[in-house]
């Protein structure tokens, strides 16, 4: 078996960028352990998916961090299998990101923003259709008992953040004990918030029980709310704290690791407690390992 000390050598070289989504849903030991696992083990390695084109969906001219598509195909006999609805990713070299479902004709896509510093962001944009790109799915298997159903789910994605939760939208409308799906959407400009755009417009006309509210924190639009999101904002967008609804609701964050924290503190002072109000449940340590 590898020392942890190895696992954390290896960890600390393979680290998240810093301005991403996804990291810190595990908890941070969790995190470390099975970054370095993942990289170390290449039995859950899917192989070299190809690129076969990219496109920009936002341009982002006054951030200089475009958020780019990138269509892949993984080799002959095999396919992406990733449930981005519970918010398991792929890794590239080191580095979280949360893919489409495989489409009928085995292609996916995978929605990067290019950060400035961003070393892995700035390669992927760098490869040329054509290219093949090593993909490991994070982690291999997921317990079956992650997601944590209510009847009322709360999601707030910020920036990029939008490409876990519309799959976790669309996942818990399928259920028909849910009643109740509202997602709120913050970037800074509207221009940001074409990612996914059509998509969730898409699903607010065709499902009634969904509920799609945005935010901008660097202009004002008649189609948006203006701000940044706080415990009062919260309170507004999903009014199920009433003792009534409280512990029938749900929610799930994604964003940096900070806007995530934050987002669970200020749900936290409204009564919904991280333990039981979680939509996708933490990967413990035990349930990680186990699930190898």
């Amino acid at each position: 078996m590898l020392r942890v000390s190895s696992l954390l050598v290896v960890a600390a070289a393979h680290w998240p960028e810093s301005r991403g989504p996804w990291f810190g849903d595990l908890g941070d030991l969790p995190s470390i352990l099975g970054l370095a696992t993942s990289k170390l083990s290449a039995s859950t390695r899917m192989g070299a998916c190809t690129l076969i084109s990219k496109s920009t969906i936002c341009d982002d001219t006054g951030r200089g961090e475009p958020v780019q598509r990138l269509v892949f195909q993984p080799s002959v006999g095999n396919c992406m299998n990733i449930n981005t609805a519970l918010r398991q990713v792929v890794m590239v070299r080191g580095r979280m990101y949360s893919p489409t479902p495989c489409r009928v004709d085995n292609t996916f896509d995978l929605i990067i923003r290019v950060y400035r510093n961003g070393t892995v962001s700035r390669w992927l944009d760098s490869v040329t259709p054509g290219t093949a790109v090593e993909l490991t799915p994070f982690p291999p298997k997921l317990p079956a008992n992650r997601r944590n159903p209510g009847p009322r789910v709360g999601l707030v994605a910020y920036g990029v953040g939008i490409t876990e939760l519309y799959w976790t939208a669309v996942e818990e409308l399928k259920d028909p004990k849910v009643e109740q799906v509202v997602l709120l959407y913050a970037t800074r400009t509207l221009d940001e918030q074409a990612v996914y755009g059509p998509e969730l417009d898409e699903l607010a006309q065709k499902e009634p029980r969904f509920r799609l509210v945005r935010l901008l924190s660097r202009e004002c639009s008649p189609v948006a709310l203006s701000g940044r999101v706080n415990a009062t904002l919260l309170s507004d967008v999903f009014p199920w704290s009433h003792e009534q609804w409280r512990s029938t609701a749900r929610f799930t964050a994604a964003g940096s690791k900070e806007m995530m924290t934050a987002t669970y503190e200020w749900l936290a002072e409204l009564g919904y407690p991280p333990d039981s109000s979680k939509l996708i449940r933490d990967l413990s340590f035990a349930s990680f390992f186990g699930s190898r």
